[in-house]
């Protein structure tokens, strides 16, 4: 993860899966089999704190400050980005929602690329070793790497980022830790400001029927 002070969108994006492949004989088939060792991803995620005064680091030094910080956090969920005062723990709170969005998407479809690369054979005699057999295959087992992806990351893609969406319901329940701050803070200076916290619910973050 990395962070700046930039006023883009913080993001999440995808890293490309890295697949270690083997191959086992079946001589009854008189064939090798593909076999998946393993697969790894993940994402890489971005935060961009510009533009917004973070009320811990920079708290609020009067009523009208405290009520407009308040006011401004409190609007983040129904509002669907961050306003004039946010926290970088709240955009953490969105952006690793989405990574859990990413992560319960591809473990819905990898049993079924897994299926499909270990259902790849050649015949025992076009190879003389398991490393000559991967090599065989492995144009085939990546394209259905390939194929696993692209449903994922449309399903993925098919979740809503927008203003009511589980990835800001989860962003609102950490912002809400600030917001309740300010408000200890303005009840220590006698100020008046908003009370209260709203508390949506994020859960589960593949929410959609899968295709």
């Amino acid at each position: 993860m990395t962070q700046d002070n930039s006023n883009a969108s913080s993001t999440t994006v995808d890293r490309p899966f890295t697949v270690v492949y083997d191959a086992c004989k079946d001589p009854g088939n008189n064939v090798w089999r593909m076999r998946v060792v393993s697969i790894t991803g993940g994402v890489d995620i971005a935060i961009h704190t510009g533009g917004s005064r973070d009320p811990d680091a920079n708290p609020p030094t009067s009523q009208a400050e405290a009520q407009d910080a308040v006011t401004t956090m409190k609007g983040y969920f129904t509002r669907g980005s961050r306003g004039s005062w946010h926290t970088a723990a709240a955009s953490i709170a969105h952006e690793g929602f989405h990574y859990r969005e990413w992560q319960c998407s591809s473990e819905h479809y990898w049993p079924a690329g897994q299926t499909a690369i270990e259902n790849l054979t050649v015949p025992l005699a076009s190879a003389a070793n398991a490393a000559a057999a991967v090599a065989a295959m492995k144009a085939s087992a990546d394209t259905q790497v390939a194929d696993f992806r692209n449903k994922a990351k449309t399903y993925w893609d098919s979740l809503p980022d927008n203003a009511g969406a589980r990835p800001y319901a989860a962003g609102q329940l950490v912002l809400n830790q600030a917001i309740q701050r300010v408000q200890q803070l303005a009840a220590t200076k006698g100020w008046t400001v908003p009370q209260g916290v709203d508390t949506p619910n994020p859960e589960p973050p593949c929410f959609k029927a899968f295709p």
